[in-house]
């Protein structure tokens, strides 16, 4: 009898990347005074993985983010090579994507066109 063994590792990497962009932009829509005052101050990347900074997990959101990039990476679908500073390339966008949606000109996307 085959056992079902659930989702290979790509698409696990891929699931969980997926999750914490998607995460991001759900918080800016749902939190939108709390993602603008998050950068009204100006820290810099030396609090980024402070623990004052950790949610429940223990984790900051930027090292969640290394940790999905690592795992795309470990599973292939991420050139190691790339993955160097790639934090940075995929918060941008993410960020962007979000600060679009709550301020910019796509605030009136329909839910569905956000999510694709």
């Amino acid at each position: 009898m085959a056992s079902w063994a659930g989702p290979g590792p790509r698409t696990s990497a891929q699931a969980r990347f997926r999750a914490v962009g998607q995460g991001y932009v759900a918080f800016a829509q749902t939190e939108p005074g709390l993602f603008r005052i998050a950068f009204t101050f100006h820290a810099d990347m030396a609090q980024a993985e402070e623990s004052t900074a950790a949610g429940p997990a223990g984790r900051t959101p930027f090292q969640i983010l290394g940790d999905a990039l690592d795992t795309l990476a470990e599973s292939g679908t991420l050139d190691e090579a790339r993955r160097p500073g790639a934090e940075f390339l995929a918060w941008s966008a993410v960020h962007g994507l979000a600060a679009l949606l709550v301020d910019g000109p796509l605030r009136g996307l329909a839910a569905g066109q956000v999510r694709a």
